[in-house]
């Protein structure tokens, strides 16, 4: 819990308190798993994508649709529990994950190239950011 306190000149003051969560490699791997999921639920579902988070005002292209399902079941590899203990991978089969890792920055690389795909840059480049920070906390422990 981090809790603020502002006091101005005047002596007013306000105070707010929030909750920080710190995410493990595992756990952001679930978090981005979840979104990507829900924006390929939004592309395969909607008829009328305006308006929806992370997604340009037209019609998704398939294409954006294949490159999610081929990232997510890379992610699906990577988050095997047989490769997993606590934050670390185990050593024999490791670097399955990081295959996996790559296998998923891959396909999100692509949706950046392609100039026909509707979900926006900004969303995928945060998520294969994310990607590469895991591969290295991963690398470093």
């Amino acid at each position: 819990m981090v809790k603020c306190t502002a006091t101005g000149v005047s002596g007013l003051g306000a105070q707010c308190s929030f909750t920080v969560t710190v995410l493990g490699p595992n756990g952001t791997l679930v978090q981005l798993q979840t979104e990507m999921a829900a924006l390929l639920n939004e592309l395969t579902n909607a008829p009328a994508l305006s308006g929806v988070q992370g997604i340009a005002p037209a019609v998704a292209g398939p294409q954006d649709c294949e490159h999610l399902e081929r990232a997510l079941a890379h992610l699906d590899q990577a988050l095997s529990s047989a490769w997993w203990w606590m934050r670390h991978i185990w050593f024999q089969g490791g670097h399955l994950v990081f295959e996996a890792v790559k296998g998923t920055i891959q396909e999100l690389l692509a949706m950046l190239k392609d100039n026909a795909s509707q979900v926006e840059d900004m969303v995928v480049q945060d998520w294969v950011d994310r990607l590469v920070k895991v591969a290295r906390l991963l690398a470093g422990d």
